[in-house]
């Protein structure tokens, strides 16, 4: 979730900040306007900038990347947890690097990293250790 200029990161991929928080007020919110609906999160993701010719080591060193799905995820919890959101699904975006429309494979959402420079290989990124880890 987003909110106004100056608060938190600014990820390639969006022209407003990273604000976790609203991801939690916003379940709230639907939980009291309209009679604590099931909600799936069906997409929530961090794009970083990478061109197809950047290093594996850049690639897989997402840590913005960690850090919104840590914040992201802790602000999930707290809103199924502490305010009974009756949150039952989520879905990160994306497990691979893919092409999006507006930035074709510059922007990149994935937890594994494809080197499009060496027959599509995929790598682990931090992100994705971090998942599998303590899943």
């Amino acid at each position: 979730m987003y909110k106004t200029k100056g608060i938190g990161s600014q990820p390639f991929t969006a022209a407003m900040n990273v604000y976790s928080e609203g991801l939690r007020n916003l379940l709230k919110y639907i939980k009291d306007n309209y009679a604590n609906p099931e909600i799936m999160i069906m997409e929530n993701g961090y794009g970083e900038e990478l061109g197809a010719t950047d290093s594996i080591k850049n690639g897989t060193a997402d840590h913005n990347r960690k850090y919104y799905l840590q914040r992201h995820l802790l602000s999930m919890h707290e809103a199924i947890c502490i305010d009974k959101v009756n949150v039952t699904g989520y879905f990160i975006w994306s497990l691979l690097d893919n092409f999006e429309w507006q930035d074709g494979y510059k922007n990149r959402f994935g937890l594994y990293y494809i080197d499009f420079k060496n027959n599509l290989t995929r790598h682990e990124k931090e992100t994705a250790k971090y998942i599998i880890k303590d899943s």
